[in-house]
């Protein structure tokens, strides 16, 4: 009996320190490809990381991310949570400033941006539920010295980007212009706030965009995709979950910090024909640096359509 019991320390033991010293380090890059349902003559190639939560002292990640900027891309999507700090604002903006795309980087925030977490926060999400809030970053300097190396940042607003038809990575126009020539169409990216923080206002982020436009959402988290689809969003972009950080054989994720359900935690998924993407994420929160079967990554999303 003794020495069952110390097997089964020795290999708790073992899985603890693979799960908060090597997992969180085996940074991995994904391609998939993601289709719209709707008239959309164009292929974009978009590179989707979320959930950094950049601080001090962490140069594996920043290594990774850095590696990333060798890849030409349309568009960067980051969906939230960038820093956990404010020690990490620094190395965001330098590293946000390295991507090489064709149309540009664009950000929505989660809670994390806004608030450095403290522990007793975390205890009693874990608890009650929710969120609470910890201290208050310093969000606007993080928003003001991203704009100022040219991220769109997307606070419950959208973005109309103009592209050619049959675009395949090639030259797009971001402004709008008041007289287009034919062949070209309209793209809107929308972003909204945290929905699980409740800083989400989906009147706001739509103002002004075509009912009938191609709409492109990004959001930190999602609790009901069903609620997504049914505002026809072409396609959705996401992150919060972290891939349920922990994952278990034949039972999935433990756990994704919304009511989001298990089974949408990662990836791909499609719902009433709007499709889906939620990231892993890069890195984890202060008190929880641990991963389990869900290694971080960042993902190259080919999106097309289907011609008119």
């Amino acid at each position: 009996m003794l020495t069952v019991l110390m097997v089964l320390f020795a290999a708790a033991i073992v899985l603890a320190v693979y799960a908060y010293y090597v997992e969180p380090r085996r940074f991995r890059v994904v391609q998939v490809q993601m289709q719209t349902h709707r008239g959309f003559d164009c292929q974009l190639r978009i590179l989707h990381i979320s959930d950094l939560h950049l601080k001090n002292r962490e140069k594996a990640k920043l290594d990774f991310l850095r590696g990333l900027h060798r890849n030409a891309v349309d568009m960067v999507f980051i969906t939230g949570d960038i820093i956990e700090d404010d020690s990490g604002i620094d190395c965001c903006v330098e590293l946000l400033r390295g991507f090489t795309t064709r149309i540009g980087v664009f950000v929505v925030f989660g809670a994390h941006d806004r608030w450095d977490t403290r522990l007793w926060n975390v205890v009693r999400d874990l608890s009650l539920g929710g969120y609470r809030k910890g201290r208050p970053n310093d969000f606007d300097r993080l928003k003001r010295e991203l704009e100022g190396i040219g991220v769109v940042c997307l606070e419950n607003e959208s973005h109309r980007i103009t592209l050619p038809a049959r675009v395949n990575g090639v030259h797009a126009e971001v402004e709008p212009r008041s007289v287009r020539p034919t062949g070209e169409e309209d793209l809107w990216l929308v972003g909204v706030d945290d929905i699980f923080a409740g800083l989400d206002d989906f009147e706001k982020a739509l103002s002004g965009v075509p009912a009938d436009g191609f709409r492109i959402l990004l959001t930190h988290a999602i609790e009901s995709p069903e609620d997504l689809a049914a505002r026809r969003f072409d396609a959705v972009f996401a992150g919060h979950s972290h891939g349920g950080q922990v994952r278990l054989p034949f039972f999935g994720p433990v756990i994704t910090r919304s009511s989001l359900q298990r089974e949408y935690a990662t990836g791909l998924f499609e719902i009433g024909n709007t499709p889906f993407h939620i990231n892993n994420g890069i890195g984890t929160g202060r008190w929880t640096g641990f991963r389990f079967l869900c290694p971080p990554e960042a993902t190259f999303v080919e999106l097309t359509g289907r011609g008119p």
